[in-house]
């Protein structure tokens, strides 16, 4: 290390060409003098005149002063070598914790780089030192990662847990909860969780905001997440039609059939079609191909369209679907006549306006609806619901005497 220069108190030079008279000269030397003396003690005195006496004294003061400095200094090199050979034995047993600064790290390496110089070590060994210097920073690096990564993790846990605790209150803008804003009913900036709005009534229909072109919530995963705060009923959007949704108004089923009365002729004629299928498929011989053939069972690459089982499956749902259908026409043209009668009673003056009691109602509606099937199916289909009623009610005591 290179000894730092002792900065010396700069001369006081003057011209002689350049003072005007032997006075000014006189004042020169003076504060020359001055200069020197308030310079080597030290400290700042104001500046005057001194004995010429006093001059060879102050002059030795200041030889004194530099070879003191200039011992200070080589003592403090003396103990900065110390201090560096004591680090550099002492390098090994640097603890693990982590250093954020990278410039240190340089600097370390510099600093261990000529020390090793100055000790000559050989260099495998100074190979060795370096590695294992450069293995725990790495590790340490690596706990600085680790550590990060699990205190991130517990400050998103508690962030989560955080939202999901205020998710229910009542906040404005200042962070006051809603017991603040209960007792100060002035503020108006503050916002609520909308709730969802139920119907008044089933048979109304569901009140929406106009200004939602998205009302069926399109790429949404649930209505009520669509953002509309209502609650229609549904759990996830189903296409549907709109004549025959609710929302659309009051579905009238006699103008329903008289609109659509075709699609039982079209119903009649597919279940007469798959009949006649499954005839071609049970048919055997030449006979058989020609009706499989003539049916379009069997294909000109001798493929076929279609199998037995297929087919009787298909009839089976047909002709469910058609008395599925009856039945419900039978029950409306029952209720219609009981409407119409009592309507007729009140009309003619038999009656006054009255309203059947539920069991009175029922009763009606039965007698209807076994007239309505004799009209349709005769004696024999009355006689045959009537048998089919009896053995439900046998099985059923049966199974009741069995206990």
């Amino acid at each position: 290390m290179l000894k730092s220069k002792k900065q010396k108190p700069q001369e006081y030079q003057y011209d002689e060409a350049s003072s005007g008279s032997d006075s000014s000269d006189d004042d020169n030397d003076d504060e020359y003098i001055s200069t020197r003396t308030n310079m080597a003690r030290g400290r700042d005195e104001p500046m005057g005149t001194i004995d010429s006496g006093k001059i060879r004294n102050e002059d030795e003061d200041d030889d004194n002063i530099d070879q003191d400095d200039s011992s200070n200094n080589s003592d403090s090199e003396n103990e900065e070598e110390d201090n560096r050979s004591k680090s550099n034995r002492g390098s090994d047993d640097v603890s693990d914790a982590p250093d954020d600064s990278g410039d240190g790290d340089d600097q370390d390496d510099d600093y261990d780089e000529s020390s090793s110089d100055k000790e000559d070590m050989p260099l495998h060994e100074r190979l060795l030192k370096k590695e294992s210097r450069g293995r725990s920073k790495l590790m340490s690096r690596r706990e600085q990662k680790s550590w990060a990564l699990a205190e991130a993790t517990k400050r998103l846990a508690a962030m989560k847990e955080g939202r999901k605790s205020q998710k229910g209150k009542v906040t404005d803008g200042k962070g006051r909860d809603d017991e603040s804003l209960k007792r100060s009913p002035s503020s108006k900036s503050y916002t609520t969780n909308t709730k969802a709005k139920k119907k008044k009534n089933k048979h109304k229909p569901t009140e929406v905001s106009s200004k939602r072109a998205d009302f069926f919530g399109r790429g949404a995963r649930r209505l009520n997440e669509s953002g509309l705060g209502v609650d229609i009923g549904a759990h996830r959007y189903k296409p549907m039609d709109p004549r025959l949704s609710t929302l659309s108004g009051h579905f009238d089923e006699d103008r329903f059939q008289n609109n659509y009365a075709f699609l039982e002729e079209i119903r009649n004629r597919e279940i007469g079609q798959v009949r006649k299928r499954i005839a071609a498929h049970k048919a055997t011989g030449n006979k058989g191909n020609r009706m499989r053939r003539k049916h379009g069972i069997t294909q000109a690459d001798g493929s076929q369209s279609s199998t037995l089982e297929e087919d009787v499956a298909r009839l089976k749902s047909l002709a469910q679907a058609r008395a599925d259908l009856e039945r419900r026409n039978i029950d409306r043209a029952a209720k219609q006549s009981v409407k119409r009668k009592i309507r007729e009673d009140v009309e003619s003056g038999r009656s006054g306006v009255y309203f059947l009691k539920r069991k009175e109602q029922k009763r009606l509606e039965l007698e209807a609806r076994f007239e309505e099937i004799r009209k349709r199916k005769g004696e024999k289909g009355v006689e045959k619901i009537l048998e089919k009623k009896r053995k439900k009610n046998k099985s059923r005591d049966a199974s009741f005497l069995s206990r």
